[in-house]
């Protein structure tokens, strides 16, 4: 993978913890997408927004929210919210960074470009599945929209093609079952019997589901 050095390059590093800007409405014009301060100040993204009219009872919208935050393992939950219930969303700023490489100078670090020239650097352990990304890769981060530097969450392209390192040949008149396979990059996958050691293989993001070949 690539390395850069980050003494030539106009860098910002992502920050802790700020305020940040929120607003009032009401359940029925959440969206997919919008995220939401919860109890406790978790964060969280609308991925399904279902408006349910019961027979009986008061209308109401079914969310299904998975938390967001940097630094923090992301977790689903269903959420019932009445119709004119307030809930406070958070105004956010949607944008695409190319990746760069890993930092030269700290091998904990990833690097990012932006459409100006100027590097965001995020650490390993804040991108999930960051063993995947290729140089040139375009990746999806959200941030605060009163401040692009504190990022909530990166989402990574789709699909990967990656080399098969090492997988078992499989066993003659065996049932048909997936096999482990060692990827290039270090990750343990699941794919068909067919598949043979310095193939490259798609795998699906972020399930890591076998894809096909490339």
């Amino acid at each position: 993978m690539l390395k850069l050095t980050l003494s030539s390059l106009s860098t910002r590093r992502l920050i802790g913890s700020r305020l940040i800007r929120e607003y009032k409405a009401k359940a029925s014009q959440v969206s997919v997408g919008d995220v939401l301060e919860l109890s406790g100040k978790q964060l969280a993204r609308v991925e399904v927004a279902q408006h349910v009219k019961p027979g009986k009872g008061a209308a109401f919208v079914q969310m299904e929210l998975r938390t967001v935050g940097i630094g923090k393992q992301a977790k689903k939950k269903q959420q019932r919210f009445r119709v004119d219930e307030t809930v406070e969303m958070i105004e956010l700023q949607n944008r695409n960074l190319e990746f760069a490489g890993e930092s030269a100078e700290d091998d904990d670090e990833l690097l990012f470009e932006d459409d100006s020239g100027d590097y965001v650097s995020v650490a390993k352990g804040d991108v999930a599945l960051w063993e995947y990304l290729e140089a040139g890769d375009v990746c999806k981060f959200v941030s605060l929209a009163d401040d692009p530097d504190h990022t909530l969450d990166v989402t990574l392209p789709q699909t990967a093609a990656v080399v098969v390192e090492s997988t078992p040949e499989p066993v003659p008149q065996a049932s048909p079952t997936y096999k482990s396979a060692l990827l290039e990059n270090g990750r343990s996958v699941k794919v068909p019997p067919h598949v043979r050691d310095g193939e490259t293989v798609i795998i699906r993001l972020p399930s890591e589901e076998y894809g096909g070949k490339e």
